[in-house]
């Protein structure tokens, strides 16, 4: 008699389910590779500096700024070659991840690839697996990467909704979370940002940006430069800088590149609006679960970083806690997305 097969110790991810992977750590920050980048370029502007001031002679007025100027230099230098050099190799890593999936399965092997792409870079990482995970086949894959124990349950959304903004200072399902306002609303569509009270706004671009600790640094530096400036009675260029740095630190939103990005949650799906500098109309994507691999990644501190792919395009964003978890619901609902032709409301 034949003995049955052996069980197969690494299963393919069933489509439409949410994958859990524990790594403890923020993938967007290390402090040890911070720490020899600073120190890099403390060696390299004391080099610069004493140069500078050698070859220059000292009753110029470019010998005066030889140490301001020698540090602005190494600094651009260092982050420049850093920020290249870790880009290429995260990439190289991210390109490997499908054979390590085939071999040791998907959780041991994004926990391994996050040890090996976390800190600087570490989003080229992440677009480069998730292109590659799709060319290897896993359409639908859904990934959830971070501590264990700060993983809620998801519930997918069972019933239709319009397009909604994924910012918890506007979506009604946040403040609503059974949906029940929208299930019954027959004709609502969540077409544009509505309004929101400014607590809320400056609550989700805190968190979007890691939490209150790295934003109440510039609190400090913002009252001593204020504060001078008033005493001397005058507008001054550091009280200008450091309450536009606070500014925008508390009022507006990550910036990446683009002039203008939403995200909508739909139903098994995503839509992503943008818009150029020059450009009159938003441009429409709809990422299908079916057809599309995400992550959603914790970054560091209360910011996430989601990525998605569909082979087509490519679009990543920062989140908070409660922004992953409403994405999450509406992109495993088993309900399919709406057609292209009823996301012209967006344009």
């Amino acid at each position: 008699m034949e003995s049955p097969p052996p069980a197969n110790s690494n299963p393919a991810p069933q489509p439409g389910a949410l994958i859990d992977v524990r790594f403890p750590h923020p993938l967007g920050h290390s402090a040890t590779q911070t720490f020899l980048v600073i120190v890099l370029a403390m060696i390299l502007s004391a080099i610069c500096a004493v140069a500078a001031s050698t070859l220059l002679p000292s009753f110029t007025p470019a010998a005066r700024m030889a140490p301001s100027l020698a540090l602005a230099v190494a600094m651009f230098a260092i982050l420049f070659g850093v920020g290249v050099a870790l880009r290429a190799r995260n990439k190289r890593r991210g390109q490997a991840i499908a054979v390590a999936v085939a071999r040791d399965g998907i959780g041991p092997a994004l926990a391994t690839f996050c040890g090996a792409v976390r800190g600087w870079s570490a989003a080229d990482g992440c677009d480069s697996a998730l292109r590659t995970l799709l060319s290897a086949g896993h359409q639908g894959l859904t990934l959830r990467i971070g501590k264990s124990e700060e993983a809620r349950t998801i519930e997918p959304l069972i019933w239709p909704i319009e397009p909604q903004p994924l910012d918890e200072a506007y979506s009604s399902l946040l403040v609503d979370p059974s949906g029940a306002a929208d299930a019954t609303r027959a004709a609502g569509r969540m077409t544009s940002l509505g309004h929101s009270d400014l607590a809320r706004v400056v609550r989700r671009n805190v968190r979007r940006k890691g939490g209150w600790w790295p934003t109440l640094i510039f609190v400090p530096l913002w009252a001593f430069n204020v504060g001078e400036a008033l005493l001397r009675q005058r507008v001054t260029l550091g009280a200008v800088f450091w309450t536009a740095l606070l500014f925008g630190a508390l009022f507006l939103g990550p910036v990446r590149g683009q002039v203008a990005e939403q995200w909508f949650i739909v139903p098994g799906g995503m839509v992503r609006r943008k818009a150029g500098a020059f450009q009159k109309r938003w441009n429409l994507h709809l990422f299908e679960r079916t057809r599309s691999v995400l992550f959603a990644v914790r970054w560091y501190g209360q910011s996430r970083q989601v990525f998605v792919t569909d082979g087509v395009e490519s679009a990543r964003k920062f989140a908070t806690r409660d922004e992953v978890d409403l994405l999450l619901r509406a992109w495993l609902s088993p309900l399919p997305p709406p057609p292209v032709e009823r996301l012209s409301d967006l344009e």
